[in-house]
């Protein structure tokens, strides 16, 4: 696996190990490089995929950790009580390997499709068992968001949905 050179070293190791661990257990994800980009001097967002790249804004992932690690705190502390975090209160470079890694998971998985529009719909009807704000944007989101909260231990019941559908999927 590649990683490109400028991501910084307090990232290098995690993300490593935890894509190893990915690959070792998905071994069916066709996973390219690791990628920093920089679209524009305002771009705040975390990362996306391209083919089978993972690709990581430079902003925050070319930086020390406190860098990212200061941010997301001032944004948990900006949001108004009883506000579902937008990811769930998942650790910020953990749960977004996990969640790009499951953007390409969905695309090898057959039935995937289908059972992120049925588990979408679910959390859409009842926002309380979604595992975070941002798996209500739309299916896509719901599978990538629902299965880094698989990987990173969060408490849904839409977790366990995901563990039982992955787990039917011959590999």
């Amino acid at each position: 696996m590649l990683l490109d050179t400028a991501l910084h070293p307090d990232f290098r190791i995690e993300i490593e190990a935890q894509l190893a661990a990915l690959r070792a257990a998905y071994p069916e994800v066709d996973l390219g490089a690791v990628r920093l980009f920089r679209k524009y001097a305002d771009d705040r967002s975390l990362g996306s995929v391209e083919g089978s790249d993972i690709l990581l804004n430079a902003y925050w992932f070319a930086q020390p950790r406190e860098k990212l690690a200061a941010a997301a705190l001032l944004g948990r502390e900006a949001a108004p009580y009883g506000t579902p975090l937008w990811h769930g209160g998942m650790t910020e470079a953990e749960h977004l390997i996990a969640h790009e890694f499951g953007h390409l998971l969905s695309s090898a998985t057959p039935g995937a499709g289908e059972f992120a529009k049925a588990g979408h719909a679910a959390a859409l009807a009842d926002p309380a068992i979604a595992v975070s704000g941002y798996a209500l944007v739309d299916p896509d989101e719901w599978f990538s968001e629902t299965f880094a909260g698989m990987r990173l231990g969060a408490p849904s019941p839409q977790v366990g949905e995901m563990e039982a559908f992955l787990a039917a999927e011959p590999r």
